[in-house]
């Protein structure tokens, strides 16, 4: 009887079904997150998550790793089977479970849930994951995202002295490659006349988050992956042309959290906006190449950052409060596991509006430097500090180790190469002289 019971109930846990979108609430507490399953990997965190009793959960893309793995850096597009079966194993993890049946469940794809590593426009079995998607997200049947191309889109919580209005983009269906040329694209011409009215529409709204799979901010860092910096400046040219207030970007991919605000207002701007990056469910920076944690240290200048990068199993979460309704204020939270906070910072509506007074022209900004004299400068006075030094010694010894291993793999496998060429042509010669002497 015992045994029946427990079979019930994981039934039960297993067929859980996510609460549709209910943008009449007043929103108070908004969870995110993204990057899950790498390698079956179990995302543990899922239980912090679920006691923070959030009204939404928002992916922020890899909500599995649906594509499949030949060796690093290297994927391939898996079969609808596969893919299939990967989504539902995400989604039967139970404290993940506990996570549906509490919060409604918002969410666009990254890279390995659109079944594409690094991927654009040219994936062909982006269709087909889009269907497949929006099953894991239990997506309503009512939502356009069924018929359209794409999974952008919007909500609009609470009413007018309470308006959270959610901006949704997806940064893969309609990318360009970025060998595409200086006006390689992320969102494609329909996102972006949607997101034009979006924003028009968002004048009512007391905060904007717009939520994008990949990094908005960062422009001089190596190796990541962000906006082109076609989509960015027009990004911001859009929310300069409508004066947009309140807005704030909500990131993952990386597999780091971290909090970061412009330092001063970029191109026609007139605040800093935030961004709020949570990426590390399953996995984080230091679990996927050994000594990542230390490359960032040297070659990620802090140019946004407003808080140190927590390298660990992470999410976010942001509270809202709306005690003083001519100011409301939003917190800030970059979680760890074990329900740990590791920074927060508040930030009032004002701090996000257009100032009366233009001090833009005040002061010089560091913004001012192009992108590699910030990325060069950093680099360079890493030397300055005893740690960073040492980082940069351990990762100078590092790759000349793996190039060196590179270099005697290859002259090794030449070598070889040339015996067996040798003895190839002896054996030509040597049967040539038996038949000539058989002759």
């Amino acid at each position: 009887m015992k045994l029946l019971a427990g079979i019930f109930l994981i039934f039960l846990v297993i067929d859980v079904a996510a609460l549709p979108p209910d943008e009449s609430i007043t929103l108070e507490k908004l969870s995110f997150g993204s990057c899950a399953g790498l390698f079956n990997k179990k995302a543990n965190i899922f239980e912090d998550v679920a006691k923070e009793n959030a009204q939404v959960w928002l992916w922020l893309g890899d909500v599995a790793y649906v594509d499949t793995f030949i060796f690093p850096n290297f994927w391939v597009n898996s079969s609808p089977e596969y893919v299939k079966k990967t989504f539902d194993h995400e989604k039967s993890d139970r404290n993940y479970q506990k996570i549906i049946a509490q919060s409604q469940i918002l969410g666009v794809w990254d890279d390995h849930d659109y079944n594409h590593n690094n991927g654009n426009k040219h994936n062909p079995t982006k269709d087909w994951v889009q269907q497949l998607f929006l099953e894991y997200l239990d997506e309503p049947e009512s939502s356009l995202r069924w018929n359209q191309k794409g999974l952008y889109t919007s909500y609009n919580y609470g009413d007018e002295d309470h308006r959270v209005k959610i901006i949704i983009l997806d940064t893969r269906y309609f990318c360009d490659s970025s060998k595409d040329g200086p006006n390689a694209d992320n969102l494609g011409e329909t996102q972006w006349e949607w997101l034009e009215q979006q924003l028009i529409d968002a004048k009512s709204a007391k905060f904007t988050i717009i939520a994008s799979s990949i990094q908005v901010l960062p422009d001089d860092r190596i190796v990541t992956e962000r906006l082109l910096p076609y989509t960015r400046k027009r990004m911001f040219d859009l929310l300069a042309l409508h004066e947009t207030e309140g807005v704030i970007f909500l990131s993952g991919d990386v597999h780091y959290g971290e909090v970061m605000r412009a330092p001063c207002p970029i191109g026609d701007m007139k605040y800093g906006v935030y961004e709020f990056t949570s990426s590390g469910l399953s996995h984080h920076a230091s679990t996927d190449i050994p000594l990542e944690d230390y490359f960032m240290e040297c070659f990620f200048p802090k140019t946004y950052n407003v808080s140190e990068r927590v390298i660990d199993f992470n999410y976010g979460i942001i509270e809202f409060d709306w005690s003083d309704l001519s100011n409301p204020e939003m917190t800030l939270k970059v979680m760890q596991s074990g329900d740990r906070v590791f920074y927060q910072e508040t930030i009032k509506r004002s701090q996000l509006m257009i100032p009366q007074h233009d001090n833009s022209a005040e002061s010089n900004c560091i913004l001012d430097q192009t992108a590699s004299q910030r990325f060069f400068g950093y680099a360079l006075n890493s030397w300055a500090y005893p740690s960073r030094a040492a980082y940069m010694v351990m990762l100078i010894v590092l790759v000349a180790f793996l190039l060196y291993s590179l270099y005697t793999a290859v002259r090794w496998n030449y070598q070889i190469f040339k015996k067996l060429q040798l003895t190839g042509k002896y054996c030509t010669l040597l049967n040539g002289h038996k038949k000539g002497k058989s002759d």
